[in-house]
């Protein structure tokens, strides 16, 4: 009988087909675990050698024997370098179809070994699978098979590209096709948005997002998600702060208008905001399908003509086939015959002014009032309605906020930096009375000193001067918040009065 050395030493030597035929007699007589071993490892060598010649279908079937022979997974060196092997199979298989029957076959045998999957051969044979089965509508369940707690370190690390750029992690790039494939845009069988599959990928997705923010688009796919789900409010949640850090891009516009779907007059200032943003108009097809129906609503008849001989514009250059909805719209009265006089080109901005606000809208607003400005550096000291100081920087280019004004402001840190995210203006009878109030009472000023006081308002040297005022006359007026940062408390100080008795 054929001893395990015998086998293992035609193997070396590349005698394969003699190995392999020893092996088999030498395992059929005695399956020990030895003759198992020495048939694994000649397995191996013949799946390496079909797979450099791009054998495929003969890869497979050295495959299937190998699983056959049931090899335990105490042989870990063999279970270490088969990964290996199996990704760079994965990787060879030719594209279409075919590819998915093949992807299917090679998952089932998978399942019936004893891999790991932890290791840098085992990230690798995903790494495969990732690349070779975006499209392959069993990817899900691959990654279900597969979980989401064997991944090393190195697969949360950015990718490096070909240009010398950095990509998304291996795994990022996982949730991202998962999560299209829950969404219908790869597997026409997607799941309903409400089974369990999709519960529990939202929470893989909120998990990851937390623990790796650099994963930069998985709150994209979760705010998605969440609107798949009709859970607004949580895809709101969810995206805005993604939202701020690509507000130039197209497409966070149009996700918003989805967002705020219930609101026609929001949905449209984004929808229009979404089309103030560059790209190239070959981009801009399915934003300007969505505008025309807006506009017909609003009456804006002419500029969804527009819209309508830009689209036809763009489909004949791309040689596209024009869909039957823009070519029914050409053939409407409306638009056979745009009349353009009077369509101007700043409509769309002037629209978004409305949207861009929004994107700040997860953060809590503030009522404040002006304390005082340095215009040199820019900065703006203020009050808010809880009797809280703070400062911002405000934007450059843009005028600073009058002191005494009160605004409706969203306030956040930016780069170790509070800044005024929006800022709007209201009246003197809105703002509230831990801001301003009225005050009437008899003048309190000591001899030798300029100012004053009415109670506990402050009335400042230049007020006092400027209306005269002496000890004991009765005043009335109006007085606003101040900080006074040297005893590091709240006053109010006289910002007008109305009127001035006689001395008493």
């Amino acid at each position: 009988m054929a001893s395990f050395q015998q086998i293992m030493e035609l193997r070396k030597a590349g005698n394969l087909e003699e190995a392999y035929a020893l092996g088999q007699k030498a395992y059929a007589q005695d399956p020990s675990v030895w003759n198992k071993r020495a048939m694994a490892w000649v397995l191996y060598d013949l799946l390496k050698k079909s797979e450099e010649e791009r054998q495929v279908a003969k890869a497979l079937e050295h495959l299937e024997e190998i699983v056959q022979l049931g090899l335990p997974s105490e042989e870990t060196m063999f279970w270490e370098k088969v990964p290996w092997l199996i990704g760079k199979l994965v990787f060879s298989i030719p594209e279409g179809v075919v590819a998915y029957s093949l992807l299917e076959r090679i998952f089932l045998l998978l399942q019936t070994t004893p891999l790991n999957k932890v290791g840098d051969g085992n990230s690798f044979l995903f790494w495969a699978f990732l690349k070779k089965g975006k499209q392959w509508g069993k990817f899900p369940d691959f990654v279900d098979w597969w979980g989401f707690t064997t991944f090393q370190p190195r697969d949360f690390q950015p990718a490096d590209l070909p240009n010398r750029k950095r990509g998304p992690a291996l795994v990022e790039q996982v949730l991202i096709a998962y999560a299209k494939h829950l969404l219908g845009e790869v597997d026409a069988a997607a799941h309903n948005p409400q089974d369990a599959r999709i519960e529990a990928f939202v929470r893989i997705l909120q998990h990851f997002g937390s623990e790796y923010p650099d994963f930069r688009y998985v709150p994209y796919y979760l705010t998605r998600l969440f609107i798949a789900q009709h859970r607004d409010l949580d895809a709101l949640h969810a995206f805005l702060p993604f939202a701020r850090q690509k507000s130039g891009e197209y497409w966070v516009w149009d996700l918003l208008a989805d967002l705020f779907r219930s609101d026609a007059h929001l949905q449209f200032a984004c929808v229009c905001k979404a089309l103030c943003c560059r790209m190239d108009d070959k981009y801009s097809v399915k934003l300007r399908r969505r505008v025309v129906p807006l506009l017909l609503e609003r009456g804006e008849t002419a500029q969804a003509a527009l819209q309508v001989h830009k689209l036809k514009a763009i489909y004949e250059r791309e040689k596209w086939k024009i869909p039957g909805e823009v070519l029914l719209w050409a053939l409407s009265p409306w638009a056979k015959e745009p009349n353009l006089e009077g369509v101007d080109g700043s409509f769309f901005s002037s629209h978004a002014v409305a949207a861009e606000p929004l994107i700040y809208a997860d953060i809590p607003e503030s009522v404040i009032l002006v304390g005082a400005v340095n215009r040199d550096r820019r900065v703006v000291f203020y009050i808010s309605a809880e009797g809280q100081p703070g400062s911002f920087v405000h934007q450059a280019g843009t005028a600073p906020p009058e002191v005494g004004a009160s605004f409706r402001v969203r306030l956040s840190e930016v780069q170790g930096r509070t800044r005024a995210l929006s800022l709007q203006q209201i009246p003197k009878e809105a703002v509230p009375e831990t801001l301003r109030k009225s005050f009437s009472g008899m003048l309190k000023r000591l001899s030798g000193q300029a100012f004053g006081f009415v109670g506990d308002v402050f009335l400042p040297p230049d007020m006092v001067t400027a209306n005269a005022l002496v000890h004991g006359q009765v005043l009335s007026g109006s007085a606003v918040r101040t900080w006074d940062k040297n005893k590091s408390r709240l006053g109010w100080r006289a910002e007008k009065l109305d009127t001035l008795s006689a001395i008493i």
